[in-house]
């Protein structure tokens, strides 16, 4: 049983050539534990900075300053360029650090929590390439990654409560996918993930093969259809979880202009699968409701 309650500003601006978007966030969580309330604020303040010629160059530079309740002060920063070839052929990179502070649940929660954690870091980067096919209507990305974290929060089965990697750990890998634009009204997406330890290994709870199918359609009516497949492999969690596939469709259909009715299918073959170690997931599930812009 708990509260979040967020209030935040933003603002954006011309400068120079580009745009700079700021603001601030603060954010006050609470939660009641074995009859104590815990509790957590959070503050921050944010600016981007967002450059591009509109032909060939363009990055972003951004930065975060955060102050927490319990662990004080601390700063993450990102910076993302692209330059596009004579051939249509897109170059990326970028380069940021990470933050995160523990849950209240991490903390506080009864046999599970441990009140000794610390916040833990990371570093992060990549390094693609895009290439135009089919005439411009589709596109074969590639991208290289790699992630270091500091000090990441993990469960451990030795003491059945929440502790500390006492060393840093890599998550690398790349990421290859398709786009095809069909017609102007019609798209066809398709990813493939592999991510390991940067030694070959997996890494607890990330799959070590992740393929996805999207695609999405809107009809003359103005329905909208999408559907996806999803196929995970190689997922560990102390022991090795069988790999599932997924497919999930959704709809919508334009009420009026600015209210939209929606239904949305997941897991229609009812898959048993897990994510995590003796843990369910949910089974085959239909939603309905709308959406209203004012």
């Amino acid at each position: 049983e708990g509260t979040n309650l967020e209030v935040s500003w933003e603002e954006k601006r011309t400068f120079g050539e580009g745009s700079v978007i700021y603001g601030i966030v603060a954010d006050n969580e609470r939660t009641l534990i074995e009859g104590i309330q815990k509790e957590i604020n959070k503050s921050h303040i944010f600016s981007e900075y967002i450059f591009s010629d509109e032909a060939k160059f363009s990055f972003t530079v951004s930065g975060r300053a955060s102050g927490h309740s319990d662990f004080g002060g601390s700063s993450t920063g990102r910076i993302n360029a692209s330059y596009k070839l004579d051939n249509g052929t897109i170059l990326r990179s970028s380069l940021g650090s990470g933050y995160r502070a523990p849950s209240l649940y991490e903390l506080f929660a009864p046999f599970y929590g441990n009140s000794s954690l610390q916040p833990e870091t990371s570093v992060a980067t990549d390094l693609g390439v895009e290439i135009p096919l089919v005439g411009d209507k589709g596109a074969l990305s590639a991208t290289a990654f790699e992630t270091t974290i500091s000090d990441r929060i993990v469960y451990d089965n030795n003491t059945f409560a929440y502790g500390q990697s006492t060393e840093s750990e890599k998550r690398a890998g790349y990421e290859i996918g398709f786009n095809y634009k069909v017609n102007p009204r019609s798209d066809v997406n398709l990813s493939f993930t592999h991510t390991n330890d940067g030694s070959g290994n997996r890494v607890q709870k990330v799959p070590e093969s992740d393929f996805t199918l999207s695609a999405r359609t809107e009809l003359s009516s103005g329905v909208n259809i999408s559907g996806s497949l999803q196929s995970v492999m190689g997922l560990d969690d102390f022991v090795p979880l069988p790999d599932y596939t997924i497919v999930s469709l959704r709809g919508s259909y334009p009420l009026t202009e600015n209210v939209n009715v929606y239904l949305r299918a997941e897991n229609i073959f009812d898959t048993k699968y897990q994510t995590t170690s003796d843990y369910g997931t949910s089974g085959q599930a239909f939603y309905s409701g709308f959406t209203a812009k004012f």
